[in-house]
């Protein structure tokens, strides 16, 4: 049995970016038949939660989004102070 191979995206910048990065990463998986995996970052650019600015159709299949927990702040999140630069030690990993 072939495991289906998982992409993970982390949209960033204001609305409009992400909207654009979600929904080309969407017709890639669709594509590709891959899962998706979407992380949500609220920032300066955009401080709301996914769930108050847009609704799944659930006839989309092998997508998950999700707000960002305690622990994609600092393993997923840019490189900064605050996190200690950690990710940037997971981005240098080939």
């Amino acid at each position: 049995m072939k495991q289906i191979k998982t992409f993970t995206l982390i949209p960033v910048g204001g609305l409009g970016n992400r909207f654009e990065a979600i929904s080309s990463i969407l017709c890639f998986c669709r594509e590709k038949g891959r899962n998706l995996e979407i992380i949500w970052f609220k920032d300066r650019g955009l401080n709301c939660n996914f769930d108050k600015l847009f609704s799944i159709d659930p006839k989309i299949e092998n997508v998950t989004i999700r707000n960002a927990k305690a622990s994609d702040f600092i393993l997923r999140d840019n490189p900064r102070r605050r996190n200690l630069r950690i990710p940037r030690l997971f981005e240098s990993i080939k």
